[in-house]
C-alpha cells in the first residue's frame, strides 16, 4: 500500500483522503489530534534518536561546519571589502551556523529514511512566495526552525534538489497574510510589567547623562546573570552603568536573490558529494539579511548603540547568541583591544555530549567564567553560580510540605535528531511520574510550566488538563527556585536551576529523559555520585518511588551524610557558592584590567 508523506502540520498539505504517513511528531499539533484518529495514518520512525545516531551525526556536524568555515567567512570578507579575523566571524555567525546546517541535516536526513523504510510515492509542500524563507536575523531564524511554512519551503528545495527521482512532490501555493501555524507569539505569557521595565531602562538610558556616563565608561556590563542591584553596584565601582536597554532590531533590508546565487557557485565550488553542496547552497540562501545585505547597518546600529564608546572589557553572560548588533558591537571593541569576558550561561558547558567543545562563546572569548569547573582551554577561569543571591539553606528550616515538578518547554526544532518525537516521550515520562505518585502526595503536587512554554504550540496546559483536571497548574512567569515555600523541586530536565538547587542546598531531586545518555564520558562519574545518593534518577518510577518512601520526612534524607557529601562533591566543580559576589566580581575585573595593562 502506498502512502501519502505528510511533512508539516499544516493541513493544507496533507491527504486526507488516503493513507498518510507523518514524517515526525512535529506534523501533528495536539488541537489536530482528534482529527488524525478518524484518519488512516501513522508516524514515520524517529531519525537520529540513538546515542550512536546522535554521536554520528554531531561529527558530521562538526565536519560540515569546520570544512565550510574558510570558504563561508572568505566569501563574506570579500564581498564585504574587509579583512574579518575568523574569531569575527564566529562570534557574529557561529550559532546560527551551527543550528542551521544541524538542522539541514535533519530535515534531509528525516527524508532519506522515510523513503528508504516506506513505500511513499505522493507528497506535497505549501508554498506561500510571499512568505520570507531567508530571516533578517539570528534570533527570527531560531523561530522558523519550528515554523510550518518555512519548514514547507525547506522541503520543496531538498526535495527538487536531492529526491526528484524517488517521490513527486506536488506544490500547493496559498497566498495568506499569516500562513498557517507561521511566526508564533513569542511575547505569549510574559508578563506585561517584564516590557514595561524594558521601556523603562531604555527611556532611562535615553536621558542625556546616563547616555554619556555609559559611552565614556570603561566597562561594559550587559545581561552578566548577577542581580540588578549587584551589576549596579559592581558598575559603580567602576564608574559606569550596566547596558539595561532591550536590544534593538537591525534595519529591514530585501533579500538580494541574484547576489545570493552569486555567492553560492563561489560557495559550492570543489564540492563533490550531493549532500553538502545541497547544504552549502541553503547555507547561503539561509544567511541572514543583517550579515548580507544589511551588514552595514548592522554595522552603524553597533556603532550607534548607547554602549561604552571604548571600553577596556566587555562582560556578558546572555547577549552573545542572538543579539546581532551587540555582537557586532563587541567585534568592534575586540579590534580596538577590548578584553572580551563572557559568563556561564546557565547548565550544560563541560557537560552536554551535543554541545560543541569548546562552544562558540568559550572559543571566542578571552575570558570564560565558568560555575566552578576547570576546562581544557586557556580561557576557562573557575568562578562559581553568579545567577541568584540568596543564602544557602541551613539544616534547621521549615519541613518540606510541597513537591514542585519543574518542565522544560517544547524545543526548537534544531537539533539533528527528531526533537519532538524526544519531547513527546519526555512528556509520557512526566506522567508516569505523576502516575506512580501515592495519592497523599499528589494532592501536594504543583506542575511549574517552563516560563516560556506558550512561545510553543505544543499546547501544555491543554494536555495536562486532559490527563488530570485537577493538577495544580503553575504557569506564572517569576518563580523563586530557592523560595522554601516551593517546597521539594523535582527536575525534569538537566537544568541551571537543578544546579542552583544543589548549590543552595534547597531539597532537590531530578530524573532526566536517556538517564546519562546527554552527557560527556568524562563527566559521568561526576553525575553517578548523585544517582548512588538518590539525588538523581534515571527513571520517572524511580524518583516517585524515592518520594513516596522518604516525603514524609524528606530532610532526614537530604541532609543526612550521605547526601551532603554527594551534593558537596558534586557542587564543588559544578554549581560553586560564592559567598560574597561583589567583592569576588570587582576584584576578578580589575585582575583582568591589570593584567591586560
Amino acid at each position: 500500500m502506498t502512502l501519502f508523506l505528510a511533512l508539516t502540520a499544516d493541513e493544507r498539505g496533507w491527504a486526507l483522503d488516503k493513507p498518510m504517513i507523518f514524517l515526525d511528531r512535529s506534523c501533528v499539533n495536539f488541537d489536530q489530534l482528534d482529527l488524525v484518529a478518524s484518519l488512516n495514518t501513522k508516524f514515520a520512525s524517529p531519525y537520529g534518536i540513538t546515542s550512536k545516531e546522535k554521536d554520528r551525526d554531531f561529527e558530521k556536524l562538526n565536519i560540515l561546519i569546520d570544512t565550510a568555515t574558510p570558504t563561508l567567512f572568505s566569501i563574506l570578507n570579500t564581498y564585504h571589502c574587509e579583512n574579518n579575523s575568523n574569531r569575527h566571524w564566529q562570534i557574529l555567525l557561529g550559532h546560527w551556523l551551527h543550528r542551521t546546517v544541524a538542522t539541514l541535516i535533519n530535515r534531509y536526513s528525516s527524508l532519506a529514511q522515510c523513503l528508504q523504510n516506506y513505500d511513499v510515492s505522493h507528497t506535497a509542500v505549501v508554498l506561500d512566495e510571499s512568505y520570507p524563507i531567508t530571516p533578517q536575523n539570528s534570533l527570527e531564524a531560531i523561530w522558523n526552525f519550528s515554523d510550518s511554512a518555512w519548514n514547507n519551503q525547506i522541503y520543496s528545495l531538498i526535495l527538487e534538489e536531492c529526491f526528484s527521482s524517488q517521490i513527486f512532490a506536488e506544490k500547493r501555493y496559498v497566498n495568506d497574510e499569516q500562513t498557517a501555524d507561521s511566526k508564533v507569539n513569542k511575547e505569549a505569557g510574559q508578563p506585561k510589567g517584564r516590557f514595561f521595565l524594558k521601556s523603562l531602562a531604555k527611556k532611562l538610558q535615553s536621558n542625556w547623562l546616563v547616555k554619556k556616563i555609559i559611552k565614556k565608561s570603561d566597562i561594559c556590563f550587559a545581561k552578566t546573570y548577577l542581580g540588578h542591584w549587584e551589576e549596579f553596584f559592581i558598575a559603580f565601582r567602576f564608574v559606569s552603568l550596566p547596558v539595561y536597554s532591550a536590544p534593538e532590531t537591525p534595519t529591514y533590508h530585501s533579500v538580494n536573490s541574484r547576489l545570493r546565487l552569486t555567492l553560492s557557485e563561489l560557495f559550492i565550488e570543489g564540492v563533490d558529494d550531493p549532500v553538502e553542496r545541497m547544504i552549502r547552497k541553503l547555507i547561503i540562501r539561509l544567511l541572514p539579511v543583517c550579515y548580507l545585505e544589511g551588514y552595514d547597518d548592522l554595522a552603524r546600529a553597533a556603532e550607534n548603540a548607547i554602549m561604552p564608546t571604548n571600553p577596556k572589557l566587555i562582560f556578558t553572560s546572555n547577549r552573545f547568541d542572538n543579539d546581532d548588533i551587540f555582537k557586532f558591537y563587541i567585534c568592534a571593541q575586540i579590534k580596538k583591544q577590548a578584553l572580551y569576558l563572557v559568563g556561564q550561561h546557565g547548565s550544560n558547558y563541560g557537560t552536554h555530549r551535543y554541545l560543541s567543545n569548546p562552544s562558540i562563546e568559550e572559543k571566542t572569548s578571552d575570558i570564560f567564567l565558568t560555575w566552578g569547573w576547570d576546562g581544557d582551554f586557556p580561557q576557562h577561569q573557575a568562578s562559581g553560580i553568579f545567577l541568584q543571591a540568596k543564602r544557602p539553606i541551613r539544616a534547621k528550616r521549615k519541613p518540606t510540605k510541597s513537591i514542585c515538578l519543574l518542565q522544560l518547554h517544547f524545543p526548537h526544532l534544531h537539533e539533528t535528531w527528531d526533537t519532538a518525537y524526544e519531547y513527546e516521550k519526555y512528556f509520557e515520562d512526566q506522567l508516569s511520574f505523576i502516575s506512580s505518585l501515592n495519592a497523599e502526595f499528589k494532592q501536594k503536587l504543583i506542575v511549574r510550566l517552563h516560563p516560556n512554554h506558550a512561545q510553543h504550540n505544543w499546547q501544555d496546559k491543554n494536555r495536562w488538563e486532559k490527563f488530570e483536571p485537577s493538577i495544580k497548574i503553575d504557569d506564572s512567569f517569576y518563580f523563586d527556585i530557592l523560595r522554601e515555600s516551593s517546597g521539594l523541586k523535582v527536575f525534569s530536565y538537566d537544568s541551571a536551576g537543578f544546579l542552583i538547587g544543589l548549590s543552595y542546598n534547597t531539597p532537590t531531586i531530578a530524573f532526566w529523559q536517556n538517564g546519562l545518555g546527554h552527557l560527556r564520558q568524562e563527566a559521568v562519574e561526576d553525575y553517578r555520585q548523585l544517582v548512588d545518593a538518590g539525588i538523581v534518577h534515571l527513571s520517572p518510577l524511580s524518583a516517585a518511588n524515592h518520594i513516596n518512601e522518604n516525603f514524609d520526612d524528606f530532610d532526614k534524607w537530604w541532609f543526612s551524610d550521605r547526601t551532603q557529601n554527594a551534593r558537596k562533591a558534586f557542587t564543588a566543580k559544578y554549581a560553586v557558592w560564592i559567598p560574597n559576589r561583589k567583592t569576588f566580581f570587582v576584584k576578578k575585573i580589575k585582575e583582568q584590567l591589570i593584567g591586560k595593562r
